[in-house]
């Protein structure tokens, strides 16, 4: 285990080093199941498969019998059995594409809350304009769009959901308090406008 500061930054099994956050744990990748080959253990050991099926390759021994494993259910909404979850493991660690989310990555995503925040707010009095709703939804695709190339070119979890969720809920706020003013300045204006005419 490799300690990093105050928290854990990697494993070492074998010559194979393993990426963690700092509590220890891992982000797998998620690879389809339909590439882990099954065998029946009984046809195993009845010999109805050739040795040769098994050579070179890691053995994931389990039960897969209903009621005798667990499930669980991968972000796609995918549903996997424990055993599935060893193989998906031992396929990351082999082939190095473990993903990444650092504490550097969490403050990313505070940042890009924050910028969004600042620039709504800089943005106030043009917001209800088409070019002041271009600039935020722009923002939010280009949260996605750095999000997935992160993912992509570098296994980074860059995670745009609370970001997008902040932005939305002040964006809904300035708004909301723009039709205020209006509101109050078109009563304004008709109180003056109906004194002028009792005068």
């Amino acid at each position: 285990v490799a300690i990093d500061g105050p928290g854990i930054s990697g494993l070492t099994i074998g010559d194979q080093n393993v990426p963690t956050d700092s509590s220890g744990s891992i982000w797998l990748r998620q690879v389809s199941p339909d590439g882990f080959k099954r065998l029946s253990a009984v046809d195993v050991l009845l010999g109805n498969h050739e040795p040769a099926e098994l050579n070179g390759r890691i053995v994931i021994l389990g039960a897969t019998g209903t009621g005798l494993e667990r499930s669980f259910v991968t972000t796609g909404g995918e549903l996997l059995s424990a055993l599935d979850l060893q193989a998906l493991f031992v396929e990351n660690l082999l082939s190095g594409i473990f993903l990444s989310r650092s504490e550097v990555t969490v403050f990313f995503e505070i940042l890009a809350t924050l910028a969004g925040c600042f620039g709504i707010a800089l943005l106030r009095g043009r917001l209800r304009s088409y070019a002041g709703q271009f600039a935020v939804f722009a923002y939010i695709a280009c949260l996605f769009g750095g999000s997935l190339y992160a993912f992509m070119a570098y296994r980074i979890l860059f995670d745009p959901s609370f970001s997008i969720v902040a932005i939305g809920v002040c964006y809904l706020g300035f708004i909301g308090i723009e039709l205020v003013r209006t509101q109050r300045e078109r009563r304004q204006t008709a109180a003056e406008r109906a004194t002028a005419l009792m005068l």
